[in-house]
């Protein structure tokens, strides 16, 4: 089968063919493409529901409908008019509109809430409808029907995603979602695939930690696994990964399902499939490969920021290589040239770079994505995670930003990122971890410069203003901005005294507000000893020291797992007399180990990294023996010279 037919799914939607039109053309299409036999079954079912409509009571209708059945259609059709018109309003105008039919029925509620849900994104909004109390009033009738009518698995699946569109926290909010949990467990067996990853994503995303909520979905998972499709399939592991449950029999029944219908898989599948195995660090060799021959095979058929997401996600599980890295710039130059691409975007693609090992060589392309996100990220809205990343590859490449055409928008962004309280994601601060090592043990050139601007000293302090030169121009008496200089002319005075690496440190401890890069700095290393620690029982850790010490047996090495090195930075494996340093870059960690091993370089160690991908592609002890004599076997002395020192 060629690829072409194996890809008839992967076909973007038109921007400008909204899903009604999509109906219409569907219901077009079929009805003129139908058989004699389905088209009188439509005629028939036209026919049943233009009798129920005519009710003229004067004995000419073809049937005899009861008044039960009238007012059923009619309750019907008000429920469906007043869905009609929420759908028309937007944010408080919905809640005015339930103010005025405060006797809508539960499929309405459900209406309004997924409609604030999708309006309510700016801050403003949020605020707005939070302290609304008509807000408060509809959450504690949607609570009650859902107490008090027994819904259906459809309506509380559905109910389920109207919550969790909303992206503020109330108490009646969060008493609306224990209630679903506590309805949804009561019904065993009742949901399909797509009502259980709905509601399952849905309430994870309330970040809602119920033990048995979990269980039941775990244990309805392994009822239907076998049914789900691609898109439920990376629903329940987005939806498990939110509740930090991992149970490895039914994540390897969900991945073989994935594996056995891979090639059912959309453009939207393969995007959301990478982006979960990517968050999750799973590794399934036979997955991987095939979703990204898909992927690069049609690379022309996903919208720019699918392309972006593709690669970062590639980057972080390591399958990311330098000609695929250039297939997907290829598809992108367009929308570089004509600056299409967010902030964010262009912080994933800057990560993604950085990522490749070998290092990638373009620096004119590093330049530029680097000056676009430096210029970028304080006109648009960027989340910490882009920020984090965009820092971390300015430090993996170091030797280009080192200089003083970047210095001021480089600390801007570092002065940003420790202004901002500190965070609890432990992705985040894995890969700070480097940012906060590289500045305090790497020469920084842009941080030994004791003579700065007013606005770069601001900076330094951790303002997270725009310009201070502004403020100073606008400052209403000339006094003040006289008794400002002089203090100014003191602090420069004061950090001559300082030079070079010395005034290097106090700069940066300077960075951010109260202190919080030290802050971070404890964070970020608590993140690293958790991470490093769970290598204590992993298989792959053992099998590598156990064929190190037999391939090197004539040197005789003390290998030790997990070793503490210059006081700062913890190992796979260590040996002390040679100073060796041996790091698996697995895709479980967050970035790769050269910022690390970089720095370990320079303090006198000889560091090696060992790829995941490329220790698992060898099929025998000898070529596992060939690869560690190649990459291990350089950064060691001569049998003879440490036979010597032994004596």
């Amino acid at each position: 089968m060629s690829s072409s037919s194996k890809m008839h799914r992967i076909v973007p939607r038109s921007r400008s063919c909204s899903s009604a039109s999509y109906r219409s053309i569907g219901a077009a299409t079929w009805c003129a493409s139908a058989p004699s036999s389905c088209s009188s079954v439509y005629h028939g079912y036209a026919s049943c529901r233009s009798s129920l409509v005519s009710s003229s009571g004067n004995g000419n209708t073809p049937y005899n409908h009861s008044g039960e059945s009238r007012r059923y259609y009619a309750a019907y059709s008000d429920s469906s008019d007043r869905r009609l018109a929420i759908r028309e309003k937007k944010g408080i105008e919905i809640l005015e509109y339930f103010g005025e039919n405060a006797d809508i029925d539960i499929s309405t509620l459900q209406e309004a809430l997924k409609r604030l849900g999708q309006d309510t994104q700016s801050p403003e909004a949020i605020t707005q409808v939070a302290n609304e109390p008509r807000f408060h009033t509809l959450l504690g009738k949607m609570k009650k029907k859902v107490e008090e009518g027994n819904p259906d698995a459809l309506t509380l699946a559905k109910i389920a995603d109207s919550i969790g569109k909303l992206r503020f926290s109330t108490p009646e909010l969060e008493d609306l979602t224990a209630t679903v949990a506590t309805a949804v467990k009561q019904r065993p067996n009742a949901f399909s695939p797509r009502n259980l990853s709905q509601l399952a994503l849905a309430l994870s995303a309330r970040k809602l930690q119920d033990p048995d909520l979990v269980e039941f979905v775990r244990m309805e998972t392994l009822k239907c696994v076998q049914d789900v499709e691609p898109a439920h399939a990376n629903a329940l592991l987005e939806a498990f990964r939110r509740w930090g449950f991992f149970d490895r029999r039914m994540h390897d029944m969900i991945i073989e399902r994935m594996t056995d219908e891979v090639d059912r898989f959309s453009s939207r599948d393969i995007c959301d499939a990478l982006k979960v195995l990517s968050d999750l660090g799973l590794v399934r060799g036979f997955l991987l490969r095939r979703l990204a021959q898909l992927a690069f095979e049609n690379l022309r058929v996903f919208t720019p920021k699918q392309r972006v997401g593709i690669t970062y996600s590639l980057a972080r599980l390591r399958f990311l290589v330098r000609m695929n890295m250039d297939d997907v710039l290829d598809h992108l130059r367009d929308d570089l040239e004509e600056n299409a691409l967010s902030a964010a975007d262009v912080s994933k693609l800057f990560f993604s770079i950085s990522m490749l090992h070998p290092e990638f060589d373009d620096h004119a392309l590093v330049k530029d994505l680097a000056s676009r996100f430096l210029d970028q990220h304080r006109k648009q809205v960027v989340y910490m995670i882009h920020l984090i990343d965009a820092a971390w590859a300015i430090v993996r490449f170091k030797h280009v930003f080192d200089k003083d055409c970047y210095a001021k928008r480089v600390e801007d962004l570092f002065s940003r990122i420790f202004s901002m309280p500190v965070a609890r994601n432990r992705v985040l601060l894995a890969k700070l971890f480097e940012v906060v090592h590289s500045l305090e043990q790497e020469e920084w050139r842009i941080f030994q410069k004791s003579s700065i601007g007013a606005a770069e000293d601001e900076s330094i302090a951790g303002s997270d203003s725009d310009s201070s030169s502004t403020a100073s121009s606008t400052s209403p008496s000339s006094a003040a901005n006289k008794s400002k200089g002089g203090k100014n002319k003191k602090d420069n005075s004061k950090n001559t005294s300082l030079t070079g690496f010395a005034l290097q440190q106090q700069r940066v401890a300077a960075l951010g507000k109260g202190g919080s890069f030290k802050q971070w700095k404890i964070a970020a290393d608590e993140t690293d000893g958790v991470a490093q620690s769970k290598n204590e029982s992993s298989r792959l850790h053992a099998e590598l020291v156990m064929k190190l010490e037999h391939t090197f047996h004539r040197r005789r090495l003390h290998l030790v797992q997990n070793q503490l090195v210059a006081n700062c930075f913890r190992v796979d494996i260590a040996e002390q007399r040679t100073k060796l340093v041996v790091d698996i870059d697995a895709p479980n960690r967050a970035v790769n180990r050269v910022v690390k091993h970089r720095i370990l370089a320079k303090l006198g160690y000889s560091p090696v990294q060992v790829s995941y991908w490329r220790w698992r592609q060898c099929k025998s002890d000898e070529e596992q023996a060939a690869l560690l004599e190649k990459s291990v076997g350089e950064k060691l002395p001569s049998v003879a010279s440490m036979e010597g020192g032994g004596e």
